[in-house]
């Protein structure tokens, strides 16, 4: 019986290497992107801005959020 478990298992496969996001690039009015940010550029400043790398960035051409990581 312990052995038909192990055999309808799959083969091992590594798990999916997540794609980098563009963060920096600006968007046109039907585009929206979130991702870490992994790229000093794609911080955004102002009077109390406190993003870093590790955190992630949503936003759209009018509105930008970073949410802590």
């Amino acid at each position: 019986m312990i052995f038909m478990l192990f055999a309808c298992q799959g083969p091992d496969k590594e798990p999916p290497v997540p794609s980098i996001v563009d963060l920096v690039t600006p968007l046109s009015d039907t585009e929206v992107r979130a991702g870490e940010i992994t790229d000093v550029r794609s911080l955004f400043g102002g009077v109390s801005t406190e993003g870093q790398i590790g955190d992630f960035k949503l936003y759209n051409n009018k509105a930008q959020f970073i949410v802590q990581g």
